[in-house]
């Protein structure tokens, strides 16, 4: 690259920088003044409005690209308003690449995010519950005797459900579902770290948690009730009468699942992206 190009692209990378700059000091300066009304300045192409600061500001980032949320987004750029999903999908595919490497896959709304205020398991650890027994609807009770339930200390996450009652030659869980169970305080700060961002369904992560001894669990050998089989479902509005859900259960990422109920349903992926 001659001289003369590598001193035309600085000067636009500083003609950008302070029309940032710029646009800031509007903001603050409406901010400081409580009789100045900040009026968002209205621009007559894209061109004129100033180019957005990379969030990925490390060495992996070299050339200053913006994310790829933000490029289809911004009024700099494409200025478009994709559906959630849509932002997931751009999200996994670009993850990783120059721009995205600081990209939160994560959609939770930040204030959310922070205080997970409808978690079953920050009401454990906010009100300091040595354990709690936690159900979900659509379950056949086999058994009634809860006061003589038992959890060992050193245990974080106990299985009720008849489902989970399951162990390879390796005694890892081969089970499904979260049909009921015990969780202590302990295992319910774990569970709000791990669990945060889903990639496949929760009862497949937490058994993974299990499986990988991040997340100590067990089962007992004469479950406290099982899947009501014969309701129908809330999730798919529809009756699911089989004798193991892991033939139903989906282990791959968002992304595979995502793109594998694409072709599915025969959309198209250059209207979905």
């Amino acid at each position: 690259m001659s001289n003369k190009n590598v001193q035309q692209r600085q000067l636009a990378e500083y003609l950008e920088k302070a029309n940032r700059d710029a646009s800031k000091l509007d903001q603050l300066w409406a901010g400081l003044d409580d009789d100045i009304e900040f009026v968002e300045k209205e621009y007559s192409s894209r061109y004129e409005v100033p180019c957005p600061e990379p969030i990925d500001k490390s060495k992996y980032n070299p050339y200053g690209y913006v994310d790829i949320v933000t490029f289809i987004t911004h009024p700099h750029f494409l200025s478009l308003n994709p559906y959630p999903w849509q932002t997931l999908a751009l999200k996994l595919f670009y993850r990783n690449t120059e721009g995205n490497t600081d990209i939160d896959v994560n959609c939770a709304d930040k204030n959310e995010e922070k205080d997970c205020s409808k978690c079953v398991w920050k009401y454990v650890v906010d009100n300091e519950l040595d354990n709690c027994l936690i159900l979900e609807d659509g379950i056949e009770f086999l058994r009634d005797d809860f006061k003589n339930m038992k959890i060992n200390n050193n245990v974080h996450i106990l299985f009720v459900n008849e489902e989970m009652n399951q162990f390879d030659l390796n005694k890892n869980f081969i089970g499904y579902g979260l049909q009921g169970y015990v969780v202590t305080k302990k295992g319910a700060t774990i569970l709000m770290n791990k669990c945060h961002t889903m990639f496949i369904p929760i009862d497949l992560q937490i058994r993974h948690l299990c499986n990988t001894k991040e997340l100590v669990g067990t089962t007992i050998t004469k479950p406290y009730l099982k899947r009501q089989n014969n309701r129908v479902s809330s999730i798919d509005n529809s009756v699911t009468n089989m004798d193991n859900l892991n033939e139903k259960q989906d282990p791959n990422n968002i992304l595979t699942r995502l793109l594998l109920k694409l072709k599915e349903k025969n959309i198209n992926l250059d209207d979905f992206v």
